[in-house]
């Protein structure tokens, strides 16, 4: 058979396959509308409302059999008329995942996600025109961007989970370095007995061979004997930096100037935004009454004074308290307190040291909070009773 038959016979049997994939995707309706509904649902509050019962209705939707079955019959004709890489179901469904339940997978809520300029933004983008794509195809219409639509995802995809994997290796090596930093403060300690010490060290350090564990998981190529010398480098780096950003912070205040400020209003608005990740209402709560926006527009105006400051650092310190554990919640008011006696008396001093020394407050609360939900999340998933420790 010569050259041009071949091409004739190649390109006869693609177009064979296309047409076979377009009718699986009507054949198979049922199951990409069910997803589309979900997705299409449109009231916000009600959705994050019940934002986590969705998550388990789409996963276990996705991972039903049938469904699988199904999604890989059509991809097979798919693959067989696209030249490049396969697409696989896992990759496919991922698209009504990140559209469906951003928060789950890209840590941002679907009804801000349009702000970010970001990789999650460009993968979310594209994930809605696969969606809508397979959604516009199963009611009987054409779609012409069709098949680069989903080619670009995928690459998208592939860039974003790479991304990702490289984020969750930093984050358990974060984790690693703030357990050995735990392990450093309990054998500090003078609070507790040697016997108790023994027996929180045992704990900790199991915390650290599944931490290690989990990031050679995701890179079985890791030197672990690297993790030492991070976590050393890591401490000297944070003091530095944490010296000079307040001291900075101070000397920009003396002279009328706000980028520092506003940075660390930004770092704090974005802190405590993630430990609201689970709860939607409260996070949104919190974006209302601690408008980041509004705060530089009143720092821009030289309207954001004194009274301003304390008012707003107030409201952080209530929400903290919201986040804390109850056991913690009255010494955390107490020292507050204590803390705005000294500054309404002027023991402190001016702006440009009170904004410091709140600062520096809020962010060692922010960071035991943190500490406080691994050391929990670490107990619980080894089964121990937090309790009756």
């Amino acid at each position: 058979m010569d050259t041009n038959k071949k091409n004739t016979v190649s390109q006869l049997e693609k177009f064979n396959s296309k047409q076979k994939f377009m009718k699986e995707l009507k054949a198979n309706k049922n199951v990409f509308e069910y997803m589309y509904n979900i997705y299409s649902y449109d009231d916000d509050d009600k959705r994050d409302a019940s934002i986590e019962y969705i998550y388990d209705v789409l996963i276990k939707y996705i991972q039903d059999p049938d469904t699988i079955k199904k999604v890989r019959t059509a991809l097979n004709y798919f693959n067989k008329y696209v030249d490049g890489e396969k697409l696989y179901h896992r990759v496919l469904l991922s698209a009504y995942i990140i559209t469906i339940v951003p928060e789950f997978v890209l840590n941002v809520r679907r009804s801000v996600i349009h702000k970010y300029n970001s990789i999650e933004k460009e993968i979310f983008v594209l994930a809605e025109k696969v969606v809508t794509n397979i959604h516009i195809v199963c009611c009987g219409n054409p779609v012409n961007t069709f098949d680069e639509d989903i080619k670009m995802y995928m690459s998208y995809f592939k860039i974003f989970i790479r991304l990702d994997k490289d984020k969750k290796i930093n984050e358990f090596i974060n984790h690693w370095c703030d357990t050995k930093e735990a392990i450093t403060q309990i054998h500090a300690s003078e609070k507790y007995s040697k016997e108790q010490k023994d027996d929180a060290l045992n704990v900790v350090k199991k915390t650290l061979r599944k931490i290690e564990a989990n990031i050679k998981r995701l890179d079985k190529n890791y030197d672990l004997s690297k993790l030492p010398s991070f976590y050393e480098l890591k401490n000297k780096v944070e003091h530095n930096m944490k010296l000079a950003f307040f001291n900075k912070l101070e000397e920009e205040l003396r002279n009328d100037k706000y980028d520092f400020l506003n940075k660390l209003l930004k770092e704090i608005h974005d802190q405590l935004v993630m430990l609201h990740t689970n709860s939607p209402r409260k996070q949104e709560i919190f974006e209302e009454n601690f408008d980041i926006k509004f705060i530089k527009e009143m720092i821009g105006n030289k309207v954001f004074g004194p009274d301003e400051f304390i008012s707003y650092s107030s409201y952080l310190v209530d929400t903290i308290n919201s986040l804390q554990a109850q056991i913690k919640v009255n010494d955390t008011k107490k020292i507050w307190n204590e803390m705005l006696e000294k500054i309404t008396s002027n023991e402190i001093g001016g702006f440009d040291k009170v904004v410091p020394y709140v600062f520096r407050f809020i962010y060692k609360e922010i960071n035991t909070i943190k500490d406080d939900i691994i050391a929990c999340n670490t107990m619980m998933n080894m089964g121990l009773n937090i309790f009756n420790l």
